[in-house]
């Protein structure tokens, strides 16, 4: 029995001890070759992105290619086309309004931080004047803060800093521009012939596990790219239509807002509904009451209702879990890198069931022989 358990124990550890030598292994070598490892990326950047974009609109390639029976190349053509036709009509229908309702509010946001002053003013909640002064100091420096950052389009200049980051120059955005459609339509035209070439090479003994592997991630993947971009939607027209029937200014901007800081888990919905605090400040009580209640019930909605319907049971997470995840990576790789950090903690889970289980099943057949043999 001591056998056996040592056994376990030793296997385990060199098992442990190889993943350790692998990771400092690799370590080693980026730091050696960074500046190698760094122009091959960037050079494999737009096929890397071509594949991801061919990934994302494959099952609109083969919704076509089934029900109008299109060759797979002009499905992928056309899965391509109508993708990109969607953002531009978006972009030339909404973008001047949302646009022409963000430079008014910006002008606007002293007049509403005066006004919401006055407001505090007037409501005499403490006797002491010097509290009371206290209180209209801190108050002046908070929203003094929020007015400048939102003034100085900090956060405009970071949204287009974190997407254009990886590009270095014009010439770069151009060739990126060209060759990731073009391998995109490459990719998703023989998507099922490559998919079948990847099978063919695995070792016949762990074809089924792999492949179970893989899809279990895809699965994860698109249900939450299904579940983010669709809850997103929900809480940016929900909110602003309840901003719409408070009587707010600025109501579609504002539900916009809500809807795209809302994927970012946890802080996102309330970074969200500042811009709205802020103008139903100047409002009076019962219009910010009625903003934090319309907050309240469209993410009680959106995290009861449209979440797990669209999921379902879910990536299968622990919450205490998602919000290490979620702090770990906004403090490495900043606020917007929150938004990937719950898919790649169930990727994580999913390979880590998948290397435990191959572990035990080491141990398991190490234990048997060690049986056979004492027998």
């Amino acid at each position: 029995m001591n056998n056996k358990f040592n056994v376990t124990r030793l296997n385990m550890l060199i098992s442990l001890s190889i993943l350790l030598v692998l990771i400092i292994l690799g370590y080693s070598f980026y730091i050696i070759a960074g500046d190698i490892i760094s122009t091959i990326i960037s050079i494999l950047v737009p096929f890397i992105m071509g594949g991801l974009l061919a990934y994302l609109l494959n099952p609109l390639c083969d919704f076509i290619n089934e029900k109008f029976k299109i060759n797979r190349g002009l499905s992928a053509i056309l899965s391509l086309v109508l993708t990109v036709s969607i953002i531009v009509t978006f972009i030339m229908v909404f973008v001047p309004i949302l646009t022409a309702q963000i430079i008014s509010f910006k002008q606007s946001l002293p007049n509403v931080v005066n006004e919401s002053k006055e407001w505090i003013l007037g409501l005499k909640i403490i006797n002491n004047d010097k509290v009371m002064a206290l209180m209209v100091e801190n108050f002046e420096s908070i929203t003094s803060k929020i007015v400048e950052t939102i003034q100085s389009n900090n956060i405009i200049q970071r949204v287009i800093n974190s997407i254009l980051g990886t590009l270095s120059s014009i010439v770069g955005i151009l060739i990126n521009l060209f060759f990731i459609p073009l391998s995109a339509i490459y990719i998703m035209t023989d998507y099922y012939k490559f998919k079948e070439i990847f099978i063919k090479k695995l070792s016949v003994n762990r074809k089924e596990e792999i492949i179970k592997l893989l899809d279990d991630i895809d699965d994860v993947v698109r249900i939450y790219l299904r579940g983010l971009s669709l809850s997103a939607l929900f809480v940016g027209l929900a909110s602003g239509l309840g901003f719409k029937i408070l009587g707010i200014e600025y109501a579609f901007m504002l539900g916009i807002f809500c809807g795209v800081f809302n994927v970012i888990p946890y802080i996102g919905p309330y970074i969200g509904m500042i811009p709205a605090l802020l103008m139903a400040l100047s409002k009076g009580p019962m219009v910010l009451l009625g903003v934090i209640i319309v907050v309240l019930i469209v993410q009680q909605i959106e995290g009861n209702i449209v979440t797990p319907k669209i999921q379902g049971k879910g990536l299968g997470i622990h919450p205490l879990f998602i919000l290490i995840s979620v702090t770990i990576f906004g403090s490495f790789f900043g606020v917007f890198s929150m938004i990937i950090a719950i898919p790649a903690t169930a990727i994580l889970k999913i390979l880590y069931i998948y290397f435990s289980n191959k572990i035990k099943k080491r141990c398991m057949m190490s234990d048997n022989k060690l049986e056979g043999d004492e027998k």
